[in-house]
């Protein structure tokens, strides 16, 4: 986890014996020639003795320090079904009874005729008549003397006709009729007993969740400074200046700055999630206990045609007489010999 940065690198001259030895010296190299190939800057002093080389290097390290944070997630299924176990069935509660009540067999009917009260009508015929005729006699009026001993009448004969009309009385007797139907329907009553049951069922899911390990890092920059300088005042070779004083050559300079932080997420597994919930099982219901009970008993009635019986017996006779004129006369109690002759009886 470390990052290593040369922000300039030495060339690629050989150290002996602490100095930098440069290549060997041709006639067209130059003291800034060979600094330059050292990886150096080249200055000119006021005097050879002055020149000077300075060759920096920068090396950078990345790295985390401290101690590192961790973060999780919410727990989450982990891709797997879930162990679903469920326990025994158990009676829960009370039993409960219902009861009901139903037919047995077939329903019974039995139909009976109930009469009415019977009414009684009566009513005449006519039969054939039959007429005779007979004398007779109107308009009479006396014609002798108030002071006679006989009244003596004058009399127009007549014909009186007799019509007889013979009579039947008829009596009926008129009966009204009821059908009615009795229907029996044998009952019972059924009493179920019914126990509600449960069951537990557990539930076991596995789990996992993010862990996030976050590193603090920080870049340690260390940047070395030489100042060389031309031994035998030639071109070469390199050996550090010796400063006067005691100053440090190289100069060493560090410098720590924060970097961006370090960051890995990894899933890793926890602890199954269990969770356990009653459920309700299928009831456990008996048989049925039946006891009879009454009857269902309904009564139907329907009309008949009524029961009608008619009797008959002779009645009074219809008698009717009639006059009519013969337009002759009679005397009752004639007192004269043509009276006489002319007598009405």
């Amino acid at each position: 986890m470390f990052r290593i940065r040369r922000a300039i690198a030495v060339a690629a001259p050989l150290l002996l014996a602490g100095a930098l030895v440069a290549p060997p010296a041709h006639a067209d190299h130059t003291r800034q020639h060979t600094c330059e190939q050292a990886g150096g800057s080249y200055s000119a002093g006021s005097t050879q003795n002055l020149d000077r080389c300075v060759v920096t290097t920068t090396t950078s390290v990345t790295g985390p320090f401290g101690v590192p944070t961790r973060t999780f997630s919410e727990p989450r299924p982990d891709g797997t079904s879930p162990i679903v176990i469920d326990g025994p069935t158990t009676p829960t509660g009370e039993t409960t009874t219902d009861s009901e009540q139903r037919n047995v067999d077939d329903p019974v009917s039995v139909a009976t005729v109930v009469p009415g009260t019977p009414t009684t009508t009566e009513r005449t015929e006519r039969g054939t008549p039959t007429s005779t005729e007979a004398p007779g006699t109107r308009n009479c009026e006396r014609v002798n003397d108030e002071n006679a001993r006989r009244p003596v009448e004058r009399c127009e004969r007549t014909v009186v006709t007799t019509t007889t009309t013979p009579t039947t009385v008829v009596t009926t007797v008129t009966t009204p009729q009821t059908e009615r139907m009795v229907t029996t329907q044998a009952r019972e009553e059924c009493t179920t007993t019914t126990q509600q049951t449960s069951f537990v069922r557990t539930t076991t899911q596995g789990q996992v969740r993010d862990e996030t390990v976050t590193y603090q890092q920080r870049t340690r920059t260390t940047t070395t400074t030489t100042t060389y300088r031309y031994a035998n005042n030639t071109t070469g070779p390199l050996v550090p200046v010796v400063f006067a004083g005691g100053g440090p050559n190289p100069q060493i300079r560090n410098e720590v700055t924060p970097a961006e932080p370090l960051v890995t997420t990894n899933e890793v597994p926890i602890q199954s999630s269990t969770t356990t919930e009653t459920i309700a099982g299928e009831p456990i219901v008996g048989e049925p206990v039946c006891t009879p009970t009454a009857p269902d008993v309904t009564t139907t009635d329907r009309e008949l045609d009524p029961l009608v019986v008619e009797t008959s017996r002779p009645g009074e006779p219809i008698v009717t007489t009639s006059a009519r004129g013969t337009g002759q006369t009679c005397y009752n109690n004639p007192s004269t010999a043509e009276q006489r002759r002319n007598t009405c009886s």
